[in-house]
């Protein structure tokens, strides 16, 4: 079996908070990331399917340099 990796996009139309919501619930401001991949194998399976890989925190304007 082999999984293959066709492309990632940042999910942007579904941030769940906005900045001002993380900051005062104390969450990550972040935005999903999702990911196309096949599984290739001798048998028949799905493929092309999209699954999410988790979130990417998404630096504000205002959050301070280092």
């Amino acid at each position: 079996m082999v999984l293959e990796y066709e492309y990632y996009n940042l999910d942007e139309d579904n941030i769940k908070f906005s900045e001002q919501e993380c900051k005062q619930k104390g969450l990550t401001y972040a935005v999903p990331l999702k990911a196309r991949i096949n599984l290739i194998s001798s048998r028949p399976v799905k493929s092309g399917r999209k699954i999410s890989y988790g979130y990417i925190p998404i630096m504000s304007e205002r959050a301070p340099l280092s």
